[in-house]
């Protein structure tokens, strides 16, 4: 279930991004498609998902599976691993304010760009 709520986080980030067009901020709107298509893919991947959780999981889940089984891969420190830093990237972005990146800190710093005179 906490997959789910991930998935959705991404495509209500990514959504709120291009409603208040903060999006501008972090890509080119050159490749503005290319997140839109990312929302939609994390819509469609979490509605599965939901399924997926719903659906009866006990139909085989016990069962081997052409001689093997898969008892020991999914270990707890990767799922907290994995699962923590998806969440990080979220929290980040819901939390963190936007800003735009520009040469203002560099030229607060005290560094001065050459100016080019062949030009």
């Amino acid at each position: 279930m906490f997959r789910v709520f991930i998935l959705f986080g991404f495509g209500f980030y990514l959504m709120q991004l291009h409603i208040s067009g903060d999006i501008s901020k972090y890509i080119n709107m050159k490749y503005a498609y290319l997140s839109f298509s990312a929302m939609i893919a994390a819509f469609l991947l979490a509605i599965i998902q939901l399924i997926m959780v719903f659906r009866d999981e006990d139909i085989g889940a016990k069962t081997e599976h052409m001689g093997h089984t898969h008892d020991g891969e999914n270990t707890i420190l990767k799922k907290i691993m994995v699962y923590g830093l998806l969440s990080y990237a979220l929290i980040a972005g819901f939390l963190f304010p936007v800003a735009t990146l520009d040469s203002t800190i560099v030229s607060a710093k005290g560094f001065h760009f050459p100016k080019n005179n062949a030009a």
